[in-house]
C-alpha cells in the first residue's frame, strides 16, 4: 500500500516538473489559465470608460472587438468565458436599443 502511494506521488511531481520544466511550458500554461479572463477585464473597462463618455457605438465596437479576440485564441480551453462575453455583447447591444426608443420617444415621461 505504501509503495503504491509512493508511486502515485512520484509520477505526480514527474508529470508537474515535465509541465513546468521550460520557460515556454510555464509561459503557455500561465496563457491558458490567465489570458481570456485578463482580456476581457481590460475590455470591460475601456468599455465602461467610453459609455461613461456617451460613446455607446464605440464601446460596443471595443468590447466585441476585444470579445471576438479573446474568443478566437482560447476557444478551446475557455468556452464559458465565451458564453459570457457573447452574452455581455447581446445584453450591451439590447442596452442600447432600449436607450435609443427611450430617448426618441420625448414624451416626458421618465424612462
Amino acid at each position: 500500500m505504501l509503495v503504491t502511494a509512493g508511486k502515485a506521488l512520484e509520477d505526480l511531481r514527474a508529470s508537474l516538473f515535465n509541465q513546468f520544466r521550460s520557460s515556454e511550458g510555464a509561459k503557455c500554461q500561465q496563457q491558458c489559465i490567465y489570458g481570456p479572463g485578463i482580456a476581457l477585464s481590460f475590455n470591460f473597462l475601456v468599455a465602461v470608460g467610453t459609455i461613461f463618455m456617451n460613446k455607446m457605438a464605440l464601446a460596443l465596437t471595443v468590447v466585441s472587438i476585444g470579445v471576438d479576440m479573446a474568443i478566437v485564441t482560447d476557444l478551446q480551453f475557455h468556452v464559458f468565458l465565451a458564453c459570457v462575453a457573447l452574452a455581455w455583447i447581446v445584453l450591451s447591444i439590447v442596452n442600447k436599443i432600449l436607450w435609443s426608443n427611450c430617448s426618441s420617444k420625448r414624451t416626458g415621461l421618465l424612462c
